[in-house]
């Protein structure tokens, strides 16, 4: 049985991060495999197009996921992974990324919906990096 992720995330600066501001980098860690539906290639349209996750490092025990982009490109992603038929594979890293950013920086994200009823045991724990 898979465990649930890790995901590191870098604790925001001074202030609140404006949508054309700076870079935000999170990194999920698996113990083993990421599930396939996470560590696929994907481009998301919008101003700069993207690949999500920006890289994947595997190991013999462990999965690492990179995710390196700018607010605006958080923001459209976060808004697409946070769609109902999403895999919940997505979602388990995805969700709380996006709790821990409406909270980090809430006048990017804030207005971003998403399911409240996700199991809280199933989802990944944010680890907020200093």
């Amino acid at each position: 049985m898979q465990t649930r992720p890790l995901v590191l995330v870098q604790q925001p600066e001074k202030g609140n991060y404006k949508a054309d501001e700076g870079v935000i980098t999170a990194i999920a860690v698996y113990s083993g495999e990421a599930p396939l539906s996470v560590s696929t290639k994907r481009i998301f349209d919008g101003e700069t197009r993207f690949s999500f996750p920006s890289e994947i490092t595997q190991g013999a025990t462990k999965t690492r996921i990179v995710y390196s982009y700018k607010p605006e490109q958080w923001r459209e992603l976060l808004e697409t992974c946070s769609m109902p038929g999403v895999h919940g594979g997505i979602k388990q890293v995805m969700i709380p990324l996006l709790k821990y950013f409406q909270e980090a920086y809430p006048g990017v994200f804030n207005d971003i919906q998403h399911n409240e009823e996700l199991d809280p045991d199933f989802l990944a724990e944010i680890v907020k990096l200093k």
